[in-house]
């Protein structure tokens, strides 16, 4: 699996789930979240996803607040290979959406 993150970009199952660890800890008090799909396509053993993640929560124990993320998921069909997935995240500005950051 490989994460390609606003700070950091992992590859492999193990660095990966290290990295959700350490963001799962500055994250809290989620009141909302909602995936807004934009496009989706599969062509052999290849899928994926765009869209926006819109979330409203707190981060290092801040206020709580609402963030949009454009977000793509890319899959392949692997059934021995689970390191086939990745997440890619950016920000919206907040230009192209009011309640972004």
């Amino acid at each position: 699996m490989t994460i390609f993150g606003l700070d950091r970009t992992t590859i492999g199952s193990e660095e990966t789930r290290q990295a959700f660890h350490r963001l799962a800890t500055r994250f809290s008090n989620l009141t909302d979240y909602r995936f807004e799909l934009v496009a989706a396509g599969i062509s052999g053993d290849l899928a994926y996803t765009l869209g926006y993640e819109h979330v409203v929560f707190s981060i290092d124990g801040g206020p709580v607040r609402p963030l949009t993320l454009r977000v793509t998921h890319r899959s392949r069909a692997a059934a021995q290979d689970p390191s086939s997935a990745a997440h890619f995240g950016q920000h919206r500005r907040s230009c192209d959406h009011p309640g972004s950051l």
